[in-house]
């Protein structure tokens, strides 16, 4: 990465990764190649985690790893599973479906539910090409990987613990390695903002300048009202030219999930038939998902996240989920907001309450370079 992009570049130089890894302090979770889908969404639930690092027995019986694999991969190997093609013939319940065709979907889960990691890690660009950096590098080295590379979170080698490792312990086994996300990064820059010495027309260009001027950045793509997940358009721009995918209340959560998947987006609006926000979807809601709540997918959207999501309990959807903000915030108010609440993007709305873009981690990532 060029360093004199920025004077924040240059000050991120001269920071090393150990020192994200040092205030991190996690254990990493990770899985083996041949666990299956279940164990997966099992473990992205009991840890509230996005993603696991796969990794394979060597021939030395050492853990290596191979990849990271998101809820996003499970999400596309879930969406366009045959039984829930098996549901649709039978108006979308189990209670209608013969004899037979039950046995089949039984089957078909089973089978879905059973498939090994190793074999749906690369199903997105993310998760086909493993990346390691070391935590000697620099954090411009990190950063560039998050734009340039558009990755989500890294795999990195903790030199300093693999130092002063004990002298009987194997070198580089998977104990040296932890992982990191845009949200370190951008927590540790948000925590350490005053403390970089930033001129002030500097510190302003980062942090007390509107969010309007950042989603500038998304204006070669497109306003997506999503009437069908089975029919992607793009044709339909809103005047601030910002991507926003929105589809209606009445959809069933699993139509939603493949308009996310078919969009190629991490997240959907939800509306009501004013094109008010009243939800958010996205990859994230998948997880925990067992055999007994597949049938949950083919609830209307809204009823699907009242019902499986424990964090927001039943009928407080909106009020927990939905953090929505105006395009004339300013950059350090949303991104306080994101980092106290967890979230890794705000809906934008005009006066209306009707969404126009979205702000996420990646937008003030990029920002920086």
């Amino acid at each position: 990465m060029n360093t004199a992009l920025s004077p924040l570049s240059s000050k991120l130089s001269k920071i090393k990764i150990q020192d994200l890894i040092n205030k991190k302090n996690k254990v990493l979770i990770s899985i083996n190649e041949d666990a299956s889908i279940e164990k997966a969404l099992e473990l992205l639930q009991k840890y509230d985690i996005l993603a696991l690092p796969v990794y394979k027995w060597n021939l030395d019986k050492v853990k290596e790893f191979i990849g990271i694999i998101s809820i996003y991969d499970i999400l596309a190997n879930t969406v366009f599973q045959k039984f829930f093609d098996l549901i649709d013939k039978c108006e979308n319940s189990l209670d209608n479906l013969s004899f037979k065709t039950y046995l089949q979907v039984v089957k078909e889960e089973d089978l879905f539910f059973n498939i090994k990691v190793k074999n749906i890690l690369g199903c997105t660009y993310e998760s086909q090409e493993s990346w390691v950096l070391h935590s000697s590098e620099s954090l411009t080295n990190l950063l560039e990987m998050f734009t340039k590379n558009n990755y989500h979170r890294i795999l990195i080698f903790d030199d300093e613990k693999f130092e002063n490792r004990e002298k009987n312990e194997l070198n580089e086994t998977a104990e040296f390695y932890t992982i990191l996300t845009q949200t370190d990064i951008i927590n540790f820059i948000f925590s350490n903002k005053s403390n970089f010495d930033l001129s002030s027309a500097e510190y302003d260009r980062i942090f007390n300048k509107e969010i309007k001027s950042l989603m500038e950045l998304k204006k070669k793509n497109s306003l997506t009202d999503a009437e069908d997940p089975n029919q992607v358009s793009s044709n339909s721009i809103n005047d601030r030219g910002i991507k926003v995918v929105t589809v209606q209340e009445e959809f069933s959560a699993l139509n939603c999930f493949k308009v996310l998947y078919l969009h190629r987006v991490s997240a959907v609006a939800v509306v009501n038939a004013k094109g008010e926000l009243i939800a958010n979807l996205s990859a994230s809601d998948l997880r925990g998902m067992t055999k007994e709540r597949m049938e949950d997918l083919l609830l209307p959207v809204f009823d699907f996240l009242e019902k499986t999501s424990s964090k927001r309990g039943i009928k407080k959807v909106r009020p927990d989920q939905i953090i929505s903000v105006t395009d004339d915030e300013l950059v350090t108010k949303v991104l306080d907001t994101m980092i106290s609440k967890d979230l890794h993007r705000v809906w934008v709305v005009d006066d209306r309450d009707i969404p126009v873009g979205s702000f996420t981690q990646s937008d003030f990532l990029y920002s920086l370079v």
